[in-house]
């Protein structure tokens, strides 16, 4: 065999899986620039930059005055939900529409229950993150229902008294490059995206992550509080949860811990629910309600062969908000 059949196989080997990664999980979606921006901040580690204009994906999205998605609603808005998470609530790739906030107003509305529901989910923040934010908003919106989706990103070892970890300069950076754009930073997030057009490439890295990151903190993290690799992470998780809750009582609003699985624990039957226990004992011991959106999630799985999340990533779409959209208007009639 010389090395043009070499080649040949490569390629056909190539193509193969390009076009069954394509028919079986789609074409991956596309990132643009400008990302979206950031700055250093003393509490909260970093602040989105309000009124930022920016894509989620393909996505166009202009966050609010609070530097969040969604209508900013009035500070004397007395039927007020505020949602609280990470990527996951804010939706990476969701238009605004779609957004669980938004479907949940709409429908809540058009139940004759106006309320409005504020959606305080920042990327990659953790739950300490979170608390934080919290207690900022509620000085000028104050709550009658907090709901907290909880992603097992949420658990980090993050203390409550957060320190800022400012790039070089207090200038806005972009998040996704952990600096400007600009430069070899720049030039190495093209070559990424150049490449991420492949399927098979797109499947060839997902899979492989997948593999690294069940093996690391992150399937750790699945398994629960009781393994040592997460016991920290949970401890001090806990802790913000402590602080929510503190933050609820003042405000004399209702308190909904929501459990959102991850995309393994969807698909395999097998996979460990550690988390979603922490979840529910740390509700138990706050008082609040709790609800674990995993069966929601296999059932549409199984209804349609694919998870709600965009292809070869996995943060979920527009599919996976209405079901969240679900869990805020039954808390709101809790």
């Amino acid at each position: 065999m010389n090395w043009t059949h070499v080649v040949l196989i490569a390629v056909g080997l190539f193509l193969a899986l390009e076009i069954f990664a394509t028919v079986t999980e789609g074409r991956p979606r596309s990132s643009r620039l400008p990302m979206i921006q950031v700055i250093a901040d003393e509490r909260l580690v970093y602040r989105p930059v309000a009124g930022d204009r920016h894509y989620a994906y393909e996505t166009p999205v202009t966050l609010n005055a609070l530097g969040l998605r969604g209508k900013a609603p009035p500070a004397a808005t007395r039927d007020l939900v505020i949602a609280l998470g990470e990527t996951q609530l804010y939706g990476l790739g969701v238009a605004d529409e779609d957004l669980a906030t938004v479907v949940a107003e709409r429908r809540l509305a058009s139940a004759d229950r106006p309320t409005r529901v504020l959606n305080a989910g920042v990327r990659a923040y953790s739950l300490a993150q979170q608390a934080r934010l919290l207690d900022e908003l509620s000085a000028t919106h104050r709550p009658s229902h907090i709901v907290v989706f909880v992603y097992p990103f949420s658990v980090r070892n993050h203390p409550l008294e957060l320190r800022p970890l400012p790039p070089a300069s207090l200038e806005p950076y972009t998040l996704d490059l952990g600096g400007p754009a600009e430069g070899m930073r720049l030039a190495r997030w093209r070559l990424r995206e150049a490449l991420r057009h492949s399927a098979a490439i797109a499947w060839s890295y997902y899979r492989v992550k997948q593999f690294r990151r069940d093996r690391g903190l992150w399937g750790a993290l699945l398994r629960g509080a009781d393994d040592p690799a997460a016991a920290r992470a949970y401890e001090m998780t806990a802790q913000a949860a402590g602080f929510i809750a503190a933050l609820a009582a003042a405000n004399g609003a209702g308190l909904t811990f929501v459990a959102v699985p991850a995309p393994s624990q969807v698909v395999a039957d097998d996979a460990p629910a550690g988390f979603q226990a922490w979840v529910a004992d740390t509700a138990a011991q706050t008082g609040a309600a709790y609800v674990d959106m995993t069966a929601a999630f296999k059932a549409l799985y199984a209804e349609t062969g694919r998870l709600p999340m965009a292809p070869y990533d996995d943060h979920y779409d527009a599919r996976a908000h209405a079901l969240m959209a679900d869990v805020i208007v039954e808390a709101v009639g809790d």
